[in-house]
C-alpha cells in the first residue's frame, strides 16, 4: 500500500496574525513573520502526522494491490473522491465508473463502498489508486478550533525556545501537555 499526497494544501492552517498574538508580537511588526511562517508550516505537518488527518483541503492517493467491497480512507476528513483506476492487461491506467461506488463520508475514516469491483488483470504491484479530496476546507475557518489551538501552542513553544541547541535540553521536543492535545485529536487509523 502507498499513500502521497500530490496536492499540497493552498493555504495555512490558521493566521499568521493569531500566531503572533500567541507569541505576544505586535501585529505591525515583521521582524519574525517567515520564521512564525515557517514554524507555523512545521506544527501544521506535524499536527497532520501525529493525528493522521487533513487539516487543509489536499488531494491524496491511496495505492494499493488489491480492493475490497470497502476501502477506508487515510487522512480524514475526505470531502471526495476524484477517481478510482486499475491497470489493464497492458499496464495502462482506467478510470472506474463513478456509478460503482459510493463515497460513505460520515464514517471516520471515510470509505469507498464499491458496488462492483474494479478488475485489473495486470500482475503488477500496486495496480489499484484512488485519487481523493481530503480535509476540513479551504480555509483555516473551517479548521476546528482544537486542532488550531495545538498549532498555536506548538508555534509558541518552538518561537519562545527557538535558539536552544539542540540536544542538550528537552526544548526542542514537544511538551507533554502538547503530545496529550495531540492524542486527544488522533482519529485511530492504523494503517497510515
Amino acid at each position: 500500500m502507498g499513500l502521497k499526497r500530490i496536492v499540497d494544501p493552498a493555504a495555512m492552517a490558521v493566521e499568521l496574525s493569531q500566531a503572533k498574538k500567541q507569541v505576544e508580537i505586535a501585529a505591525s511588526d515583521t521582524t519574525d513573520d517567515d520564521q512564525l511562517t515557517r514554524m507555523i508550516a512545521t506544527a501544521t505537518d506535524d499536527v497532520e502526522r501525529m493525528t493522521r488527518r487533513a487539516l487543509i483541503t489536499q488531494q491524496w492517493r491511496l495505492t494499493v494491490d488489491a480492493v475490497r467491497d470497502r476501502m477506508p480512507l487515510p487522512r480524514p476528513p475526505c470531502a471526495s473522491i476524484q477517481s478510482v483506476q486499475y491497470r489493464d492487461n497492458a499496464g495502462v491506467w482506467q478510470t472506474h465508473s463513478p456509478s460503482y461506488y459510493e463515497l460513505l463520508s460520515d464514517e471516520s475514516p471515510a470509505t469507498v463502498y464499491f458496488t462492483l469491483l474494479p478488475w485489473a488483470t495486470s500482475v503488477l504491484p500496486q495496480s489499484y489508486r484512488i485519487n481523493y479530496t481530503a480535509g476540513f476546507g479551504a480555509t483555516h475557518a473551517s479548521i476546528p478550533e482544537q486542532f488550531k489551538n495545538v498549532i498555536y501552542e506548538l508555534v509558541a513553544f518552538r518561537f519562545m525556545n527557538r535558539g536552544d541547541e539542540v540536544g542538550t535540553s528537552d526544548t526542542n521536543k514537544i511538551p507533554n501537555q502538547i503530545k496529550w492535545a495531540l492524542d486527544s485529536l488522533h482519529c485511530g487509523a492504523k494503517y497510515d
